[in-house]
């Protein structure tokens, strides 16, 4: 049998955990920047369609929903079933992504679950 297969190398273990570092970084980065790309078009899903309703709702400025002390969502769940119940009572149809593109626009701006 290898005994270099069996008891590698220190520098062929720390070879190894760069690559395995590098990948990790590379991927983290990769998740944030998609992250930010789908909270991205939430927004502008929010701006085109949430934000007018809730300002005829409270008759000024509509975000005062998400920032009231008696607001009724109170978990990320619970934020996801309004997005929904909102969109499917517009009519919007909305995509399983785009509901939760606007949670997490929602989320990052507002309720920081």
């Amino acid at each position: 049998m290898n005994e270099k297969l069996l008891y590698p190398s220190r520098d062929l273990l720390r070879e190894f955990a760069s690559k395995i570092l590098v990948i990790s970084l590379f991927i983290c980065a990769n998740i944030t920047l998609l992250q930010t790309v789908h909270a991205q078009d939430g927004a502008a899903l929010h701006q085109e369609n949430c934000i007018a309703c809730h300002a005829a709702m409270t008759g000024g400025d509509g975000s005062v929903l998400y920032t009231r002390d008696d607001r009724g969502v109170k978990s990320l769940d619970a934020l996801s079933k309004q997005v929904d119940r909102c969109q499917s009572s517009l009519g919007l149809a909305w995509s399983n992504d785009q509901i939760s593109s606007v949670q997490q626009y929602l989320n990052n701006s507002y309720y920081k679950f």
